[in-house]
């Protein structure tokens, strides 16, 4: 059973990781949004999404197989290192072997060398796989938050920036990416060694590819589901339209992206271990999901309202066609987040097989709509994804609604906070960008006005009502989340 302490402790150092991260990264899309030319953002983005999906393929869900055990073996660690590395060898080599045809299907666009460097990241990228994963079994987040942070920072901020700078236009996102994953994977494995030694049992190796199989075929659908309109859209449209509609999504999916992340690795060992307690999973799902929704319902409405301003912001000048697309995808944040915590929900409960018909469906919608892209405009197209996903995440919500034992009833009540502030969000931002307007400021301040009077709003009632806090503690809905994180209060009480 875990411990409350271990799991505290390995909530703090998840939230710390991702937000150093989260921070690096964006200082770098800031950095090569200026130093680097569209055309080449939309060459890496084609490259990366391939190479992404057959990693999936690659890792076969060993990682996750070896977390959601309560036992492991030495024959279990031993299988999936082995299977990951056999695989990733053949998919590898199957890559470099169809790489001219791929560039092909992109009209030449895509180089096969860019193919046979960036595909190296099969192998590398898994080799640390089995350390990584054990350190999250044991919700030891400290040394996956110093080396993630630390490779990322020597391959992409020095090295990467570097090379942006010189001029070496795509290959400053290719090189970096390897880089990142060789340190990545060779500092787990010297943190959390594993005998490299073969131990082959037919049992044990059942038990991996099991799992791993039903975890793979759904994450591999869901990351089509995810990619596949850049995959066909990058087809049919110019690499600078491309990188339009990339960025805006980046800029959109960042927040949920590293709230998921932050959550997703704790929650799932969490739950791993509390199944069969329904009344703690249900109230860990209701306050989760509530105060979650809150967050990510202020950033919607911030990228929706300052969609132009975030985008010179962060991007800059160049990049200002991409604002509309902006506007659009900030609509789906808050649903993002209510995907993220379903997915790992029905990740916990081994039901993965049960949403590969919803995550096929979604799939399929959005590829459908993807071959028609070529009478739509960017920002059509745009809607048109948004909508086929917040149809998908509110269905996936009502399966971990029903996995966490929840009424859908019991569930919407606690999201009266949610219901209530929302209208409000949408007027103080409203008024706010019409003010704004009026005086003839540049757009570039105006999203970080409206944040810093946010900020200065919540200190003042915070300082008026100094309880306001502590009564939020008591609330049903926030009260597992406050038993789970203590160190959010005695952060207040300081």
């Amino acid at each position: 059973m875990t411990s409350k302490r271990t799991a505290t402790a390995g909530a703090s150092w998840q939230v710390v990781n991702m937000g150093l991260f989260a921070l690096q990264n964006f200082v770098f899309l800031i950095l090569m949004a200026r130093f680097v030319e569209k055309e080449s953002h939309g060459i890496f983005v084609l490259a990366n999404i391939l190479v992404m999906f057959v990693t999936m393929l690659a890792e076969s869900g060993a990682g996750a197989a070896i977390i959601q055990r309560k036992e492991v073996t030495r024959a279990h660690l031993s299988t999936a290192f082995y299977l990951n590395i056999v695989i990733s060898a053949t998919v590898y080599v199957l890559l470099v072997g169809f790489a001219s045809a791929i560039c092909e299907f992109y009209q030449g666009r895509l180089s096969p060398e860019i193919l046979y460097v960036i595909g190296l990241n099969l192998i590398v990228a898994n080799m640390g796989m089995v350390s990584r994963s054990l350190l999250i079994k044991e919700l030891d987040f400290r040394p996956i938050c110093i080396i993630q942070n630390g490779a990322y920072f020597i391959s992409h901020l020095l090295l990467g920036v570097l090379m942006g700078v010189l001029g070496f236009g795509v290959w400053s996102f290719i090189f970096p990416s390897v880089l990142n994953n060789l340190f990545a994977s060779a500092s787990l494995y010297y943190k959390r060694p594993h005998s490299l030694k073969l131990y082959f049992r037919r049992q044990e190796f059942k038990e991996i590819s099991y799992f791993g199989l039903s975890y793979t075929l759904v994450r591999v659908t869901h990351y089509v589901g995810f990619q596949i309109d850049k995959v066909l859209f990058g087809k049919f449209a110019s690499l600078d339209s491309l990188a339009n509609y990339e960025k805006a999504q980046t800029l959109s999916y960042l927040p949920g992206k590293v709230l998921g992340s932050a959550f997703d690795p704790v929650l799932f060992s969490v739950l791993t271990n509390a199944r069969g307690e329904t009344e703690r999973v249900s109230r860990l799902f209701s306050g989760l999901s509530n105060a979650l929704l809150l967050v990510m319902l202020y950033v919607s409405t911030i990228l929706f309202f300052c969609s132009e301003s975030v985008v010179l912001l962060v991007l800059g000048g160049g990049w200002i066609d991409s604002a509309p697309a902006v506007r659009i995808f900030a609509l789906i944040v808050p649903f993002m987040v209510l995907s993220r915590i379903s997915d790992v929900f029905v990740r916990s409960y081994n039901k993965m097989f049960h949403v590969l018909p919803i995550k096929v469906a979604y799939a399929t919608a959005v590829g459908v709509t993807a071959l028609n892209s070529r009478q739509m405009s960017a920002e059509e197209f745009a809607a048109a994804v948004a909508t086929i996903f917040i149809l998908f995440a509110i269905v996936m919500t009502c399966v971990a609604i029903r996995l966490a034992g929840v009424s859908i009833g019991r569930y919407l009540t606690g999201l009266k906070p949610t219901f209530i502030c929302l209208p409000v969000l949408v007027i103080k931002l409203l008024l706010t960008d019409y003010l704004y307007r009026k005086t003839g400021y540049p757009l570039f301040y105006e999203a970080l006005l409206v944040v810093a009077v946010d900020v200065l709003c919540l200190a003042a009632i915070l300082f008026t009502w100094p309880g306001l806090l502590s009564r939020l503690k008591d609330t049903a809905a926030l009260q597992p989340l406050f038993e789970k994180y203590k160190f959010l209060q005695r952060t207040h009480r300081k």
